[in-house]
């Protein structure tokens, strides 16, 4: 599903990322693990689109969908958005919810490049079913949740799009029930 060959990430003078190779099989769950500053959000980063500076090959081949036969695809040099539509997001660290809009809006604003809204509201309704605490707060802001609140709110936002592989930066302050 997803194979990094030879990653090398750069933010200006800064190598980041030095090298880095891994395969991940479709179902599996993999951790990055490493020291503060090893490179584990710029590994993220650079998959899903948001640094430029990468040297390297990221390869993701989606799940097939309509019975066609899937497609391998380069990554690297593609836009967020076109990530997002090949089949990955990521919850990021940080959580970078939208504050001042309602739980339910942070979670459709994850499905913005969806447009079935009968699937939309039964998706939201699964990640209810996820979080709990999520649909008590469907109409609270987002930047009143408590902390562990936020990052259920995160992970589920990240769900919204349907992904075939989601990518979880730094997730420790999530509820242990997602996990």
């Amino acid at each position: 599903m997803l194979e990094i060959k030879d990653l090398h990430v750069h933010y200006g003078g800064i190598h980041a990322v030095q090298g880095v190779s891994m395969r991940i099989p479709q179902g599996r769950i993999v951790t990055l693990i490493g020291a503060n500053g090893a490179g584990k959000s710029s590994v993220i980063r650079s998959i899903s689109g948001l640094v430029k500076d990468t040297k390297g090959e990221v390869l993701f081949t989606p799940a097939a969908r309509d019975g066609s036969e899937p497609r391998t695809e380069q990554l690297l040099g593609k836009s967020p958005e076109d990530i997002i539509r090949r089949g990955i997001s990521v919850s990021p660290e940080g959580r970078r919810i939208l504050p001042h809009l309602t739980v339910e809006e942070n979670l459709m604003l994850g499905a913005y490049i969806r447009n079935d809204k009968e699937g939309i509201a039964q998706d939201i309704d699964w990640v209810y079913n996820l979080f709990p605490r999520l649909r008590e707060r469907s109409w609270q802001k987002g930047g009143t949740l408590s902390g562990g609140e936020q990052q259920m709110l995160a992970v589920g936002r990240a769900l919204m799009s349907r992904p075939d592989l989601v990518m979880l930066d730094d997730p420790r302050s999530a509820s242990p029930r997602c996990w």
